[in-house]
C-alpha cells in the first residue's frame, strides 16, 4: 500500500516509512556492524541494535522535523531563492540524509555507550556511521521508488 501524503519539508519523509522491508534491511545492517565491532552473542546483538534504533526513532521522531523546519527557515529559502529550486531539492535531501546519519549515529553510540557499557572508538563511531548511512540510504530509496504515481520515481523528476 501506497501512502500519499502532502509534506511540506521532504525530512519529514523519513519519519514515515513507506514499507516495513526498509527496517528490516536495516536492522539487520546495523546488526551485522554491531555483531562486528563487539562479537557479542546474537542474542546480545539483537538487544542491542533494537534497543538502540528503538531510542534513535523516538528521538528522531521529534529531531527530524525541527531539523527540517529550521533548514527551511536558513539555508533552505536562501538555497530556493538563490538557484530557483523549490523545497524538494537536492541540497535538502542530501542535508537530511547527513542530518539523520549522524542523529542517528550520535544517539545510538550513545546507547550503546550507556546503557549497554560498550566502549565508543573512533572505529566504532565511523562503523555506526557507515551502517547508519545504508539504512537512512535504504529509507531514502524507498521514499524516492514509492513517490510518484503508480509507485514510480517522483520527488527527483
Amino acid at each position: 500500500m501506497i501512502l500519499f501524503v502532502d509534506i511540506v519539508w521532504p525530512s519529514l519523509l523519513l519519519e514515515f516509512p513507506l514499507v516495513v522491508w526498509h527496517i528490516t534491511a536495516g536492522l539487520l545492517i546495523e546488526g551485522l556492524i554491531v555483531w562486528f565491532i563487539y562479537r557479542a552473542s546474537l542474542r546480545d546483538t539483537a538487544i542491542m541494535t533494537v534497543t538502540v534504533n528503538a531510542l534513535s526513532t523516538i528521538v528522531g521522531i521529534l529531531m527530524i522535523p525541527l531539523f527540517g523546519i529550521g533548514w527551511e527557515i536558513f539555508p533552505g529559502m536562501l538555497i530556493e531563492k538563490l538557484f530557483d529550486v523549490g523545497t524538494f531539492n537536492l541540497g535538502t535531501w542530501t542535508a537530511s540524509a547527513l542530518f539523520a546519519t549522524s542523529a542517528n549515529t550520535a544517539i545510538e553510540t550513545s546507547a550503546l555507550k550507556g546503557i549497554f557499557k560498550r566502549p565508543i572508538t573512533g572505529r566504532v563511531i565511523c562503523l555506526m556511521f557507515l551502517a547508519n548511512a545504508a539504512s537512512v540510504g535504504i529509507a531514502m530509496y524507498t521514499v524516492y521508488s514509492s513517490s510518484g504515481p503508480n509507485g514510480g520515481p517522483g520527488l527527483f523528476r
